[in-house]
């Protein structure tokens, strides 16, 4: 069914000056320079880091844990959050923001044809990175981070990177899997 949006005021204007409807999002709307800035320039842990460290040096951390099948999608997990931002989880969870963040992310995934729902690596992969993160980005804290408890670090030290820098790699590593798509 076509919903008729001219009229629409519920849009936000994305990096590259088009219009994106959060609640109701199609994927002719999606455009992955839009992701990659948008991400860019979003910090990770509602700004709680010892260093800027975006959502798009995030992904790319999880695109490398991950199998070469699934590294477009984990690449792309977090994508949604161009459009919604990054929400800390115990909000996320007491706004109900998943069910915002669905039909976004099922948009972008039939964008760039990829399989629905994500696949299950990619969700292991970003509880390592979420340990790896909380070593390397986050100050010392007595207090365990129960969804990652037994889950161990990946070995490498993360190194935050400016943002041009994440935008540039995440593009990098997007036309490298798509060849350009």
């Amino acid at each position: 069914m076509y919903y008729d949006r001219t009229n629409d005021p519920h849009w936000i204007q994305t990096y590259g000056g088009t219009r994106f409807w959060p609640l109701s999002p199609h994927s002719y709307d999606v455009f992955i320079d839009d992701i990659a800035h948008h991400l860019s320039l979003i910090c990770r842990f509602s700004g709680a880091c010892k260093y800027h460290y975006s959502v798009a040096q995030h992904s790319i951390l999880v695109s490398t844990l991950v199998p070469d099948d699934c590294r477009l999608w984990a690449l792309l997990h977090d994508a949604a959050e161009a459009y919604l931002s990054d929400v800390a989880r115990p909000v996320r969870r007491q706004l109900g923001i998943d069910h915002i963040e669905a039909p976004i992310l099922y948009a972008i995934a039939e964008k760039f044809e990829l399989d629905w729902p994500m696949p299950e690596e990619v969700h292991c992969a970003d509880q390592i990175a979420l340990a790896t993160e909380r070593r390397d980005l986050m100050n010392p804290c007595k207090f365990q981070w129960g969804q990652i408890k037994g889950v161990a670090p990946d070995p490498r030290r993360i190194m935050p990177m400016s943002s041009i820098q994440a935008k540039e790699d995440f593009l990098d590593i997007f036309n490298m899997l798509t060849k350009g798509q």
